[in-house]
């Protein structure tokens, strides 16, 4: 009895269809992913060329010695719109500024005794005083003027510009308390005897007033 329905033939020619089917549809779908791949990676650059980025990829702020030391500059942001509001602000790295400070006026700088003369003024009236310190101002080897000067009681070691550091040493020598060395006021109001012209004051660097304080 024969069938109705129409069966597939034996001689395998639906199997090499199907195969056929099978492998023309994997090559359009692998032409299709190289083909997407390609317009994306096209579609993602501006002119056409290839950008390797590698982390890490900064300015060079080092020294050229590969130290990183040195100075580097501190921008000033810009505005919105692109332009620049400032100059650039360098910065010093590991550098400090020098602090120097003053020493009072002639201190530690002494003038050769020799070339230095000092007033020795005697202010008490008493006798030898003045001659007294003569002597000890000789032995360190300073050219001394003696004279007599208006009654004080108060003893001082004026001493002129650049010569204080004389002063200290003569005071410090003497075992004398250095709080009675003093700049010489320029209002003549230290005057010694016989020396109405100023003369023998205007020749000296140091003046040295004895006082009833006792302290010579």
């Amino acid at each position: 009895m024969t069938g109705l329905g129409r069966h597939a033939a034996t001689d395998g020619s639906f199997g090499k269809s199907a195969g056929s089917a099978l492998f023309r549809g994997a090559g359009l779908v692998g032409l299709a992913v190289i083909l997407g791949l390609i317009m994306l990676y096209w579609g993602t650059r501006d002119d056409g060329a290839l950008d390797v980025t590698t982390p890490g990829d900064t300015a060079d702020v080092s020294d050229d010695d590969g130290g990183s030391g040195g100075t580097t500059t501190d921008s000033v942001p810009g505005n919105d719109d692109g332009t620049d509001v400032g100059t650039s602000v360098p910065t010093t790295v590991g550098s400090e500024s020098p602090v120097t400070t003053d020493a009072p006026e002639g201190e530690g700088t002494v003038a050769p005794p020799s070339e230095v003369t000092v007033i020795a003024a005697n202010a008490v009236g008493t006798p030898g005083l003045a001659g007294g310190l003569r002597d000890d101002l000789t032995v360190m080897n300073y050219k001394v003027d003696v004279a007599n000067a208006p009654n004080s009681s108060v003893s001082k070691v004026y001493f002129k510009q650049g010569f204080r550091g004389n002063a200290r040493e003569i005071v410090d020598n003497l075992g004398k308390d250095p709080s009675i060395i003093q700049r010489l006021p320029n209002d003549g109001s230290v005057t010694i005897q016989n020396d109405d012209d100023g003369a023998r004051i205007a020749a000296a660097q140091v003046i040295i007033i004895i006082g009833s304080d006792d302290i010579f």
